[in-house]
């Protein structure tokens, strides 16, 4: 195998002497052509490919891009402090009924930010926020099926990448990044389309 990737050779014969060869022969060395004519393309676009590369990186070093993008990126760092957001859904209070022996728990949602104090509101209790999001998709039914299955684990998706993380983003531009006094409650965070 060595021997062939160092001598793919199929000239030992004068071209001109082909003609002499039985038809088989003859169809044996032309494949053997095909394959290595099909061989030798792809080494040649490797070649071409190892050189753009040399030129590629090359051209990088020139250009000093590493540098460039280090001195502008002091300039957005703030951008980063204010709108990289991290929304979650974390536990608050928990209460229990002394005289049903109910524990209702409560639930906060939590907005994190580099740099920044983090920022969180009260979303209310279970029945509060299973409540609302029904009412609030009571016309998708793929939704209603998704909370009714895993209320608690949708509400943290939305609040992850969802519309309710897409709200947030939107006030948080909308502010330049100044949230205080905003009670970001489930009604704020899901607002209800009026008519």
């Amino acid at each position: 195998m060595k021997s062939i990737k160092q001598y793919p050779q199929f000239d030992f014969i004068p071209q001109e002497k082909w003609e002499k060869l039985t038809k088989e022969e003859f169809s044996d060395l032309m494949s053997y052509k095909g394959v290595y004519s099909h061989l030798k393309k792809s080494l040649d676009e490797i070649e071409k490919c190892k050189e753009r590369i040399k030129f590629l990186k090359q051209d990088i070093e020139d250009k000093k891009y590493y540098k460039k993008l280090k001195d502008r990126s002091k300039k957005i760092d703030y951008l980063r402090d204010t709108f990289n957001l991290s929304v979650s859904v974390t536990v608050g209070k928990k209460h229990t009924n002394k005289k049903s022996g109910i524990t209702t728990r409560y639930w906060n949602i939590s907005i994190s930010r580099r740099n920044l104090p983090t920022k969180s509101s009260s979303l209310g209790n279970d029945k509060k926020i299973k409540d609302y999001l029904n009412d609030y998709y009571k016309n998708d039914k793929r939704v209603l099926k998704l909370i009714k299955k895993d209320w608690l684990g949708f509400l943290k998706d939305e609040c992850k990448w969802g519309g309710i993380f897409d709200t947030i983003m939107d006030l948080t531009i909308e502010k330049r990044g100044n949230l205080d006094g905003i009670d970001f409650t489930i009604e704020n965070i899901l607002p209800k389309q009026t008519i």
